[in-house]
C-alpha cells in the first residue's frame, strides 16, 4: 500500500501547512475529518506518512487514498520543525492507515 501512495502523491495536488511543533492531537484532528469520505466509499483509506527531510525537519502528508481508482482523494502536506513523540510513535514505520 505504501508504494501505490507514494506514486499517488506524486501526481496529487496538496496544500502545503507549515509548523513548528506537530502534536498528536492537531493530526489527529485532520485524520478525523476524513471520515465522512472514508465511510463513503469502502475504497478510500485516511492515511499519514511521515518522511524525514534532509534539513533534519519532517513532512507529514495526510489525507484519504482510494484503491481502486489509486488517487489521493483529498490531502495535506504538514512541514513541521519537531514532531511531538506520540507522533513518531504512532508513525515508527512511517505509514498509519485507517481503516488498516
Amino acid at each position: 500500500m505504501l508504494t501505490a501512495i507514494l506514486l499517488a502523491l506524486g501526481t496529487a495536488a496538496l496544500a502545503v501547512v507549515v509548523v513548528a511543533y506537530l502534536n498528536w492531537e492537531k493530526l489527529f484532528n485532520w485524520i478525523r475529518g476524513y471520515e465522512k469520505l472514508v465511510e463513503a466509499d469502502r475504497d478510500n483509506l485516511a492515511f499519514s506518512l511521515k518522511e524525514a527531510i534532509d534539513n533534519g525537519k519532517y513532512n507529514v502528508i495526510h489525507g484519504v487514498f482510494n484503491k481502486r481508482s489509486g488517487k489521493i482523494v483529498k490531502g495535506t502536506k504538514v512541514q513541521a520543525d519537531t514532531l511531538a513523540p506520540e507522533v513518531l510513535d504512532a508513525h515508527a514505520d512511517d505509514l498509519i492507515l485507517y481503516p488498516a
